[in-house]
């Protein structure tokens, strides 16, 4: 090195001296857990021993609950075993100290840095912090181990036992609150996680301005609806003031004008101005006469309105009242079609009920009657059975001893017959399993037949409540017939399986006795070795059906193991001659070879060849479609029609599933006959084949004789039993149907009194309901009586107040302008004062605006006479017509101060919708700012992370790649994060989809780039090697080793291949229930045993130099 090169810089670093924990959980006492190597120690020891009690203590001391322990109360982690009972309290002491990093193991203490942090806990769940064995809060800790550099907030430098494997299951986003997903994870290391709860506040107070803006917007747009909606009558308003002005105008320039002009005239006009006068007083009387008739014709139109308006109240109401009085009359109608309809239905039922309760009395004398007499003929018939059995009996004591010789005989022949009885007990197995498929189809037979009775009960329902909603649906009932004729067919197919049934019975009865005989008559002589040559030749002749030979795969029923042998008729009858084969290609062969009766072949795979040859592999069975809904009551009869067509679909549907059901019973009792036929053609080939045995040759006549006259006795005990027993079930079905016969009479007369009772009231019903109707009409004629003077008083009215208006109209006309008209050109100048007119008109002249008044002086130089009058009259007609016009008009003028309102009230809340948008921009922007920090600051850790993850995951696997990948790329927050791994010569998979052993290095991969995202200055991590393999715990331990230059990592591992790269292990084992421990250096123990190996190696050379030099020996010593 130059002698002007720089040292490399020093760092100053943080680390564990050692622990001392005072009765924490299994540490009984005061046990000292270290000194801690600066760099890399391994704390082991078995299973149970106490190893992660250490990781314990320091999340103890770091604030820890006592829950995030494992534990519910502090109290809880004082030690507790049998030697250490009732201890008090419960200490964990941790000695920090900071260090230069020197060359080796050797580092420098940093003067003045050490310092304990410990924290108690007390038998009263109690707990007290204390640094330098100073009582502290718990901020303080904090405080000074976040200043020390450990990261309290995220505790990433402490890996606690399974944390790796979690790592692996997080989902990309957590599904709720209290779940962690990878991006929280993440997101909590890198610190984003901050702006999450002010990004939050800020949504939640831009959704809220965003509402309070909307609903503002809301009101502003209500406002200007408001407003625009007075803005037409403000106008109209505004329209007729304007004209109102101008009619005033016109007057007022018309008085001007006439005032002028009579001013000019007045000196001239005084003459005639009396006789005018008088004129002016007539016609003015006349005028006022006029305007009191006018007044008069007024009231009179006024009181005509009224009473006008009172009729047409009147004649409304009236309307109204004839209305609801035709609804309440169709109502009525409808209800006594009804009860009519309820009526007739009852009479129907009434009159079926007694000719039911008729013929059950009848039924019921007929029963009583044959009581007796079959009772009778049982007693005639248990004489003979017992006169029969007597005999019997008798017969059997005759040959009894002829009887034992025959069953010596019989014994012997039975012992040869074992062959052919084991033959025989699978033709039974057959013919049982037979009996009972027929037994099986008649109790479909017979579901099919209650399903197909409801069926039919329900079509019946259906087709009388459309007959009776509608007429329209007759074909409903060839629909019905058609379902009858099937329940017929399906009847005659039930009678023609039931007769099969009986013939199946017959013929088996026929089979069993024919076995009997040959049991008899089977040769004791034959062998087994003969029998077997035989039977098998009959079979390749073809002669004999029943022996299947070699099959080459096993039946299904051979293959089942019972424990109870009572049992393999059922499950025989259940798997039959189903053969199981190794593949599909072996159960095709099987199943389409020339053997036809082991066509049912199944694999090991699940696939079934059925007899018929189809292929199946499964699936489910079809559901439902069978219900009928029932008949609700329709507001009318059309939709009652439309649903009885549906119903009657419906039920069609139901009948067609029974007539398909029903067809495949029968063609099971089909099957099951021909199995019969089949074990019948067996029987015959077997008593062909048989030979006569010498039973045969030995039994004489008289046995002959006495064996016939002993069948012929059993028969007719047999027959008598039988008739005797169906004696006694018909005089139970007699019993039975007398007593229900009594019962349906009583509940026929308790529904005859019901429907008495309902009749009655029915018809008290009807002719009340007759009563309202023709009140209803009477009320009705009079109520159109009314409307009809009503409507007369009103036209009547209408005419006298028309008239009234064309008088005073006329009246108007024939005075007013008149008038006017004569009283410009003759006034004369007078120094009377003005008439009161004359005042008004002045008075309205000095209040109006100069602007709207005439030019006087213009008028008076330059008008003549017949121009100024001209002039008055066109502003007076002016005037008239804007008045004729304004009467016409009917303005609200109330709606001109009430829209200046709106409008104001309109500008407020446009100024308000102004100031909350601009207030709604601010948190939005400072919403977005927020989002912006959070992102930017997100992504930049992210980044760093992922390369980070990538070079770690490379370097520990040798070749692999490994990938954080954002799910949303424009918005990593709300889809979350997808870890993505590619080992060594493999695809790219989602950590969830790695073994094991990848999961966990794809983990710590994660977990050791976080360290390079935000270093400690210590690690602590619990057994991270448990599940990889002797390699991998190699590679690992390598990586921390490479780590360890610049930090303290204390690793609890039981992998030798991990703790051996330790320089220093720390021994946990326990003694007493108590734990205990011991440090070891692996480096010194090393060179104390390179240097005990050299002593004993020189010692060893020493001895050998001494046995070959004897002589020398003394001057050696002498040396040593």
């Amino acid at each position: 090195m130059a002698p002007n090169a720089e040292a490399p810089a020093v760092k100053q670093r943080l680390m564990i001296r050692e622990m001392v924990l005072d009765n924490f959980k299994s540490y009984a006492g005061k046990q000292k857990v270290g000194p801690f190597h600066k760099s890399f120690s391994a704390v082991v020891g078995p299973n149970g021993s106490g190893k992660s009690n250490v990781i314990d203590a320091m999340l103890f001391v770091f604030g820890r609950r006592a829950k995030q322990l494992r534990f519910n109360k502090v109290s809880e982690l004082i030690h507790n075993s049998q030697n250490h009972q009732n201890l008090e309290y419960a200490r964990v002491t941790v000695h920090f100290q900071e260090i230069f990093d020197q060359e080796s193991d050797e580092y420098m203490v940093v003067p003045g840095s050490e310092f304990t942090v410990a924290r108690t806990a007390q038998r009263n769940n109690e707990s007290h912090y204390y640094i330098n064995d100073r009582k502290v809060s718990t901020k303080e800790v904090t405080e000074l181990l976040k200043a020390k550099g450990i990261d309290l907030d995220n505790n990433r430098f402490l890996i606690l036992q399974g944390e790796v494997e979690q790592i692996s299951m997080m989902k990309p986003k957590a599904e709720d609150k209290n779940d962690t997903g990878l991006l929280e994870y993440l997101e909590d290391i890198i610190g984003t996680d901050k702006y999450v709860q002010p990004i939050e506040e800020a949504s939640k107070k831009l959704e809220e301005m965003n509402e309070k803006r909307g609903s503002m917007i809301s009101r502003l747009k209500v406002s200007e609806k408001e407003k625009d909606g007075l803005q037409g009558k403000a106008e109209e308003a505004q329209q007729f003031l304007d004209k109102q002005s101008e009619m005033l105008r016109s007057r007022i320039n018309a008085t001007h004008v006439f005032a002028m002009k009579v001013q000019a005239n007045l000196d001239t006009a005084e003459a005639s101005s009396r006789e005018l006068k008088e004129k002016l007083a007539h016609e003015r009387s006349k005028f006022k006469e006029h305007e009191k008739e006018l007044a008069a014709a007024e009231k009179r139109h006024t009181a005509a309105d009224k009473a006008h308006a009172a009729n047409v109240k009147a004649v409304e109401a009236a309307v109204e009242a004839f209305k609801a009085m035709e609804r309440k009359d169709v109502q009525n109608n409808e209800t006594v079609k009804a009860l009519k309809a309820k009526l007739k239905k009852a009479s129907d039922k009434l009159t079926a009920d007694i000719k039911l309760m008729e013929k059950t009395e009848g039924d019921k004398i007929d029963c009583e009657v044959a009581v007796p007499q079959l009772a009778k003929q049982a007693e005639a018939w248990g004489a003979e059975l017992k006169a029969a059995e007597e005999a019997l009996e008798g017969l059997q004591e005759a040959i009894k001893g002829e009887v034992e010789g025959y069953h010596q005989q019989l014994s012997a022949v039975r012992k040869e017959l074992a062959p052919w009885e084991k033959k025989q007990g699978e033709v039974q197995a057959r013919i049982s399993v037979g009996q009972r498929e027929i037994e099986l189809l008649q109790r479909q037979q017979l579901e099919a037949q209650k399903r197909l009775d409801g069926a039919n009960k329900e079509l019946e329902e259906a087709r009388k409540a459309a007959v009776s909603k509608q007429q329209e649906i007759k074909e409903l009932e060839a629909a019905v017939e058609a379902c009858r004729r099937g329940a017929e067919a399906h009847k005659q197919a039930l009678a023609a399986a039931q007769t099969a049934e009986r013939q199946a019975e017959e013929q088996l009865g026929a089979v069993r006795e024919r076995v009997g005989q040959l049991r008899g008559d089977l040769s004791s002589s034959q062998g087994q070795s003969g029998v077997m040559k035989e039977l098998m030749a009959a079979k390749a002749r073809g002669e004999l059906t029943g022996i299947h030979g070699r099959l080459g795969c096993p039946r299904l029923f051979d293959l089942v193991k019972l424990k109870d042998p009572r049992l393999r008729a059922a499950f025989f009858y259940a798997c039959g001659n189903t053969l199981v084969a190794g593949d599909l290609e072996q159960a095709s062969r099987i199943a389409y070879g020339g053997d036809r009766r082991f066509r049912r072949v199944v694999t090991l795979q699940g696939q079934l060849i059925a007899d018929s040859g189809t292929m199946s592999g499964g699936g489910k069975p079809l559901t439902g479609r069978m219900a009928l809904g029932s008949a609700a009551p329709r507001g009318n009869a059309a939709t009652d029609a439309r649903a009885a067509e549906a119903e009657l679909r419906e039920a069609e549907g139901k009948a067609e599933q029974l007539a398909q059901a029903l067809q495949a019973a029968r063609d099971a009792a089909v099957e099951a006959q021909r199995a019969v036929r089949l074990a019948e053609r067996e029987l015959a080939s077997l008593e062909l084949r048989l030979p006569k045995g010498p039973c045969a040759e030995c039994a004489g006549p008289r046995q002959a004789r006495r064996g016939e006259k002993l069948r012929s006795l059993k028969t007719k005990v047999d027959r008598t039993r039988k008739k005797i027993e169906e004696a006694e079930t018909e005089m139970s079905k007699k019993e039975v149907q007398v007593k229900a016969h009594g019962k349906a009479m009583e509940k026929l007369k308790k529904d005859i009194t019901k429907q008495g009772k309902d009749r009655a009231k029915l018809e008290e019903e009807v002719e009340a309901c007759a009563e309202a109707t023709k009140s209803i009409e009477d009320e009705a004629i009079q109520i159109k009586g009314r409307q009809q003077e009503a409507e007369g008083r009103g036209e009547a009215t209408g005419a006298a107040l028309e008239e009234a208006r064309s008088k005073a109209s006329a009246a108007l006309c024939a005075h007013g302008p008149h008038v006017t008209h004569r009283m410009v050109p003759t006034y004369a100048p007078t120094a009377a004062p003005p008439d009161p007119s004359t005042r008004t008109l002045m008075s309205l002249s000095s209040s109006c605006d100069d602007g709207y008044m005439v030019d006087e002086a213009a008028l008076r130089g330059s008008t003549s006479d017949a121009k100024l009058i001209e002039l008055a009259e066109q502003l007076v007609l002016k005037a008239t017509m804007l008045e004729a016009e304004l009467q016409k008009l009917n303005p609200d003028l109330s709606a001109i101060p009430e829209f200046k309102a709106k409008a104001a009230e309109h500008a407020a809340r446009a100024k308000e919708l102004d100031d909350a948008t601009a207030a709604r921009d601010t948190v939005r922007k400072e919403y977005e700012a927020l989002r912006k920090l959070r992102l930017d600051g997100f992504m930049a850790g992210f980044e760093h992370i992922s390369l980070r993850l990538k070079e770690v995951y490379q370097m520990i696997t040798c070749g692999g790649d490994a990938e954080l990948e954002l799910v949303d790329s424009l918005d990593p927050f709300s889809e979350g994060i997808i870890f993505s791994v590619r080992p060594p010569k493999k695809s790219w998979k989602n950590i969830s989809n790695l073994s094991g052993g990848e999961k966990t290095l794809s983990s710590l991969s994660l977990v050791f780039a976080l360290h390079t995202y935000k270093p400690n200055p210590l690690y602590v991590m619990d057994e991270i090697d448990a599940a990889l393999d002797f390699k991998n715990v190699s590679i690992v331990g390598h990586y921390i080793k490479e780590r360890t230059a610049g930090a303290q990592f204390v690793i609890i591992s039981l992998r030798n291949n991990m703790f051996e790269l330790a320089e220093r292990l720390v021994g946990i084992f326990k003694t007493d229930n108590a734990t205990q421990t011991v440090a070891v250096n692996p480096g010194s123990f090393a060179v104390m045993q390179q240097q005990q190996q050299a002593a004993e190696q020189g010692a060893q050379a020493g001895r050998a130099m001494q046995q070959g030099c004897g002589g020398q020996q003394q001057p050696l010593q002498a040396i040593a």
